[in-house]
């Protein structure tokens, strides 16, 4: 198979990191190629390997690109799906891999909201409806695709497995959103492309940072839809008195604590070590998840 026919660089994750903003941004540079869909999780399938000219037609305009890229933040729950680096490897073993890192309690948090809000989130669906009809705390403690996720140096060994560290990329989310220009040419120096491309920022969509502290418990299309469906299927008598009853049942909002002293101990317990490693790794010495007790 032709080299130009594969998919070459992979963002890999972590969920609610940046990837969107991330493939966007880097999809306007010429000599990249970006999926559409972003997300196109076939390196989670069991029989990726039967499907991958069907695959493969994704980047079939990006033949001229240096870079044809998928964005799959499932790619990174090598928990869940430990064989996905092996996978992309056997498909191209000339890859290159981006990994994008946000503080762990954050992180937590916004794929909670997310969850809440939309009646989804990156990780499987199995989960969805427990993490709905859940606490913050119950969710985090009992689900394990939560937590897991942010196992960020455990993931990353994993890749390290596969691909040598020059194909790897670390990138914190926090540099990636405070200083878009200096994090947009780390990146394309290691992809060894223009540094100097100027990117337009003000396109790209982005996960911004949720300062919310109630949600509804439904999704958010369910919320948007059902007044629709109500003045188009209801009589005009009654239409009143169901949107009442759809404003007590569906706008109903609920307090979220996402942190108290004793949950956060026990999370910060368990991904210390990850967090060290990460931190040794990359040579950070201020703490910029302000993981670290004083």
């Amino acid at each position: 198979m032709k080299n130009d026919n594969l998919a070459n660089l992979f963002i890999v994750g972590a969920s609610k990191c940046g990837t969107t903003f991330l493939h966007d941004i880097l999809g306007q540079h010429p000599d990249i190629y970006m999926s559409k869909p972003k997300e196109l999780f076939h390196f989670t399938s069991e029989n990726n390997s039967e499907n991958d000219n069907k695959y493969n037609a994704f980047f079939s305009n990006g033949k001229n690109n240096k870079y044809r890229v998928e964005s799959t933040p499932a790619y990174l729950e090598t928990t869940s799906f430990n064989e996905i680096p092996k996978k992309i490897c056997k498909y191209n073993a000339h890859s290159k891999i981006i990994i994008i890192l946000r503080s762990p309690f954050e992180r937590l948090e916004s794929v909670y909201a997310q969850t809440l809000s939309t009646g989804h989130t990156d990780h499987e669906k199995y989960y969805v409806g427990k993490i709905m009809s859940s606490e913050f705390k119950d969710a985090v403690i009992n689900y394990p695709p939560f937590l897991e996720a942010t196992k960020y140096w455990t993931h990353y060994s994993n890749y390290r497995k596969y691909f040598a560290d020059e194909n790897i990329k670390l990138v914190l989310f926090e540099d990636l959103i405070n200083d878009n220009n200096k994090a947009l040419r780390d990146i394309c120096s290691f992809l060894d492309i223009d540094q100097n491309y100027n990117f337009n920022y003000s396109t790209a969509r982005k996960n911004k940072r949720s300062t919310k502290k109630v949600f509804s418990k439904w999704p958010s299309r369910v919320v948007n839809l059902t007044p629709k469906i109500i003045k188009k299927t209801m009589p005009k008598n009654i239409q009143s008195f169901a949107l009442e009853i759809f404003k007590k049942i569906f706008l109903k909002k609920i307090p979220v604590d996402f942190w108290d002293d004793e949950l956060r101990d026990k999370i910060h317990n368990i991904l210390l070590p990850e967090v060290n490693k990460i931190y040794e790794y990359l040579n950070i010495d201020d703490d910029p998840w302000r993981f670290k007790k004083k």
